[in-house]
């Protein structure tokens, strides 16, 4: 979901609205308008619990629904963009633009933005992390993660109608997805190609496209489909090396002691190789548990990676902060265990389709394809 809201028509973007005399919204391919009375939502993506059209109908400048969406609202003379309650996209502010592929000062996810028909820009700050406020045991924690991923699966398959794609990698993200798509539908496709068709946006942008890292690794095809995508898994499932160094401090061991203990875990040879230092800030914030969390999830909520590309959507059930906040009331056992052998992605594929567990590569990022010869 591409864009440049800009005073003129860029020939990089394949399509144009006009949103108010003068700002023009240029956009990849896959944005919907809708009218509605005095109001005219400009949208891209999906919601887990609405579709497109009942999204934009009740679409609010606040976010309040979960999915990967944005939309640009056009409403009394005023501009706002807003989007699903973890924002999925970076958003860039430029002397006179406002873009998620130009590069500028940086809108951090909890900022929303208001654009007065003079340009000029006005920002209002949300909470975007509704805490929880119970404390589960560990086992309850699998659970309440296994009942997020039910709903969102439920939920976002029920409405959705375009065909399903996904690309098995041999890791552990995609795997897990796969067991829970194999538990609602069987009516998907299994791709085992990369695929990339030169659109007109692809081709214009190609190298500003790759200077995310996430999007050196991507498919597009032509025509409307969703790939179901491990996006946002090492991070919310707490599998982030930064991040799991910083929850280990806090338990009073690191990822490489961690490691060192477990030769034969799923993340063994790729934290092997991993110098984490943390800064002297860091290590204050995990002194405690309220900074150890507050410090975690705010640089997950600003961690993004597959948005959505011309006609082709991404669906990430992963990119959802309660799966972590559920995660950092764990136990520091579970965290361990997490943190050298995926332990949680593991027990929710055995709560799924315990059999897919044979198709996991052996080693995180490590001989590609290995069990599936």
């Amino acid at each position: 979901m591409f864009f440049n809201i800009n005073k003129k028509s860029l020939k990089n973007y394949p399509v144009q609205y006009e949103l108010m005399p003068d700002i023009i919204l240029n956009c990849d391919q896959g944005w919907h308008r809708l009218r509605s009375d005095n109001v005219i939502v400009y949208s891209k993506g999906y919601c887990n619990t609405l579709d497109l059209q009942q999204l934009m109908a009740r679409v609010q400048p606040i976010p309040k629904f979960k999915g990967n969406f944005l939309a640009v609202v056009v409403q009394d003379d005023k501009i706002y963009i807003t989007h699903d309650t973890n924002r999925g996209t970076p958003i860039y502010l430029g002397n006179d633009y406002i873009s998620n592929l130009e590069k500028g000062e940086p809108v951090w996810a909890d900022c929303l933005l208001k654009i007065k028909s003079d340009f000029t820009v006005e920002k209002t700050y949300f909470e975007p992390c509704v805490p929880i406020d119970y404390n589960p045991s560990d086992e309850e924690i699998i659970e309440g993660i296994h009942k997020i991923l039910c709903e969102t699966f439920e939920n976002f398959l029920t409405h959705n109608t375009l065909p399903l794609k996904i690309f098995l990698s041999g890791g552990i993200d995609t795997m897990t997805l796969y067991s829970y798509l194999q538990q609602f539908t069987n009516n998907f496709e299994l791709v085992d190609y990369e695929y990339i068709k030169h659109t007109h946006f692809y081709k214009k942008n190609i190298t500003e496209l790759k200077k995310n890292w996430c999007y050196n690794q991507m498919h597009l095809w032509e025509d409307p489909c969703v790939l179901v995508s491990g996006a946002s898994g090492d991070e919310n499932m707490l599998r982030g090396p930064k991040t799991l160094e910083i929850a280990l401090t806090h338990h009073g061991t690191n990822l490489h002691e961690v490691c060192k203990r477990n030769p034969t875990g799923y993340h063994y040879k790729y934290f092997s190789k991993k110098d984490i230092q943390l800064t002297n800030n860091e290590l204050v914030c995990a002194k405690s548990i309220k900074g150890m969390k507050k410090l975690i999830l705010n640089r997950n909520l600003n961690d993004f990676q597959h948005w959505h590309l011309d006609k082709t959507l991404t669906f990430t059930p992963f990119k959802d902060l309660d799966l972590l906040q559920l995660i950092l009331k764990g136990s520091k056992d579970l965290i361990q265990k997490q943190a050298a052998d995926a332990y949680i992605n593991k027990e929710l594929i055995k709560l799924t389709n315990s059999s897919n567990l044979k198709l996991i590569s052996n080693y995180k990022n490590f001989d590609t394809f290995e069990n599936f010869n």
